[in-house]
């Protein structure tokens, strides 16, 4: 195949996106295993955007964001599929400047959801403890006075205090901000919410009334009403009374401030890290509870009460049944490595005492 192929226009990608991409190939002389290798990255990329009726010609940054957080490999992987979808992004659009890459956004991002990875860390889930332990301190959404006052000039307060410094007044009503997200948190670990998903949820999503919440896809086919766990639902139904207080406004559930803007995902991780300290896990787990820990560990629940793969895989709004096998496989193996720790841990003390 000769290399002057890549004389062509856009449409070529458009028409036959597998064959123009064989062509790209070859016109750069890769190596037959790397070229093997994109060529499988590529052909997945686009089965995905076949099965939410997409093209390449209408693929957005949020599109490529969402597919590659989907990819069950390690961080560095998912910035392999990023590169060489930036490639073909500016070769596709060579012809219109203007039209922008849409996968280099996603991959310059430093706190895009695809990157809520470890490098080499196993998926994480939480332990019966650890999640009584976050209910407990989401709980207190319900329990504590609510505060309207007016932010501080920088959004930050004592009320709102970054995670470990706290309030100096323990019996300080709590700011609203703490309310709302007490709220998110909960919508997280206990219906499996994604951050994007929470994000950008919208009042006419949650029917308090009707104890579910509807997350919208892009692809109408992948909508799904989704259970709320009655305490869940009484920390939610604290937060509307506390942004009605407090006159926040938009059509946002969880914006940033009064003024409805959306949250910015770095103030999202701060929230979780905040909730973690304050719930008194800092000391006791070693790796990170992020907004994926708290999706997988409403996945386990699930997996606790013996329910199929079909309705974990409508709860998590997965687009194919082997991504609930691979997550309760995940579930498997954390749960075999936890108690062989826990046993090495036993043994240890053991020894020390019998010493």
């Amino acid at each position: 195949m000769h290399s002057d192929l890549f004389n062509q226009s856009s449409a070529d990608w458009a028409v036959d996106p597998r064959r123009t991409f064989d062509a790209w190939l070859a016109s750069r002389h890769f190596r037959g295993s790397s070229a093997d290798v994109y060529r499988a990255q590529f052909n997945h990329f686009l089965d995905w955007l076949g099965e939410r009726g997409k093209t390449l010609m209408s693929t957005e940054p949020s599109l490529i964001d969402e597919f590659v957080g989907t990819l069950d490999v390690k961080r560095q992987q998912r910035a392999r599929y990023l590169r060489i979808m930036e490639r073909v992004f500016d070769d596709m659009f060579q012809e219109a400047a203007t039209a922008g890459n849409p996968a280099r956004p996603v991959a310059r991002s430093v706190d895009a959801p695809w990157t809520d990875t470890r490098s080499n860390a196993p998926t994480g889930f939480l332990s019966d403890g650890e999640r009584d332990r976050l209910w407990r301190e989401l709980a207190r959404a319900v329990e504590e006075d609510v505060t309207a006052m007016a932010d501080a000039a920088d959004g930050k307060d004592a009320a709102h205090a970054p995670a470990g410094k706290g309030r100096a007044d323990p019996r300080q009503p709590m700011h609203w901000r703490d309310v709302r997200d007490r709220a998110l948190a909960a919508l997280m670990l206990g219906c499996g919410l994604k951050l994007s998903e929470a994000e950008t949820l919208t009042w006419r999503c949650v029917l308090t009334g009707d104890a579910r919440v509807l997350v919208e896809a892009a692809d109408p086919r992948y909508s799904r009403y989704v259970p709320v766990p009655p305490l869940a639902l009484h920390i939610v139904e604290r937060w509307f009374a506390a942004r009605a207080l407090a006159e926040v406004g938009g059509d946002l559930v969880f914006p940033a401030g009064r003024g409805g803007k959306p949250m910015h995902k770095a103030t999202v991780l701060r929230a979780i890290d905040e909730l973690v300290a304050r719930a008194g896990l800092l000391g006791v787990r070693t790796a990170r509870i992020s907004p994926q820990t708290l999706r997988n560990a409403y996945a386990a629940t699930l997996f606790e009460a013996g329910e199929p793969d079909e309705l974990l895989a409508e709860r998590l709004g997965f687009a194919q049944l082997v991504s609930s096998r691979r997550l309760r496989t995940a579930w498997l193996d954390w749960q075999r490595a936890t108690a062989r720790n826990a046993a090495i841990r036993l043994a240890v003390a053991q020894a020390n005492e019998g010493g």
